[in-house]
């Protein structure tokens, strides 16, 4: 009994520390990646009693692309990352969600609107989509995908907070008149739907896409602690600073206006102002 709890502890570590090197596939995390695949050659030595962990075929591809750095880090991307551990059953449902990213697969699930949470009289909705990417923003996970009965345009994005979905059952979409899966071509919708820069200029995850076409340059001043925070963690890749007057900074931006934007300044209470 004690060693098959070992080899699911150790199975299990497997798949977490997979999953977490390709939800940090971006090039300012390739520090984390290396270390991730440090501890995922650890594990897997364990498990397999050997340490060429490079023989699993997704651990090939998530080592190439790595360096050829190409399309991979479209299929899940990360924001910011330091997230809890994930528990079992959330971690199943990722699990599930990016198998059928990887085989261009859309899939189906009962999911409660944000504001319908609270309200235990309120039923989830039934969904059925194209996954198009996994993306963490503060801690959160996210799934960003299309509806199946949607034309493939970007205003046709929608994002899911992955612990909105009912009890993370996921389950595939077939068709109604084969039987057979419902697949999809993941490169042409994720090209018709520019997902490559969709999230270019935001700050966070939302963006009204008829309303932001074009992002702002957005100037503001932080002093003290928070001035040293947002030098030493950015907001945003386009941060620069422009001016520094004793303990205060201020800082340009060229981002969407979003509530989310609106949300990390206040933050920062009376330590941020334009």
């Amino acid at each position: 009994m004690t060693d098959l709890l070992f080899h699911k502890l150790t199975y299990d570590s497997i798949i977490y520390e997979t999953i977490t090197i390709i939800l940090v596939l971006q090039n300012n995390y390739r520090v984390l990646i290396f270390s991730r695949l440090r501890k995922l050659q650890i594990a897997y030595s364990r498990f397999y009693k050997t340490p060429n962990y490079f023989v699993i075929p997704s651990i090939q591809k998530i080592g190439v692309s790595i360096c050829a750095n190409k399309d991979i880090k479209l299929l899940s991307a990360a924001g910011w990352s330091r997230s809890s551990e994930l528990q079992p059953e959330f971690l199943n449902m990722t699990i599930r969600l990016m198998g059928f990213i990887a085989k261009q697969q859309a899939c189906e699930f009962n999911y409660f609107k944000v504001n319908d949470r609270a309200d235990k009289s309120k039923t989830p909705t039934f969904v059925e989509v194209y996954l198009l990417q996994i993306r963490v923003f503060e801690s959160r996970y996210y799934l960003v995908a299309i509806r199946t009965d949607a034309t493939a345009t970007p205003e046709s994005i929608r994002i899911f907070p992955l612990d909105g979905i009912y009890r993370y059952i996921i389950d595939e979409s077939v068709n109604q008149d084969s039987g057979l899966p419902n697949n999809f071509d993941w490169h042409e919708v994720s090209k018709l739907v520019e997902l490559n820069d969709y999230f270019t200029h935001c700050i966070g995850l939302y963006r009204d896409y008829n309303k932001h076409k074009s992002p702002s340059t957005i100037l503001r001043w932080f002093k003290d602690w928070a001035a040293s925070q947002v030098e030493a963690v950015p907001l945003h890749a386009s941060q620069t600073i422009i001016k520094r007057v004793g303990s205060a900074i201020c800082i340009k931006l060229c981002v969407y206006e979003t509530a989310e934007l609106t949300s990390i300044f206040k933050k920062y209470g009376e330590y941020c102002w334009e």
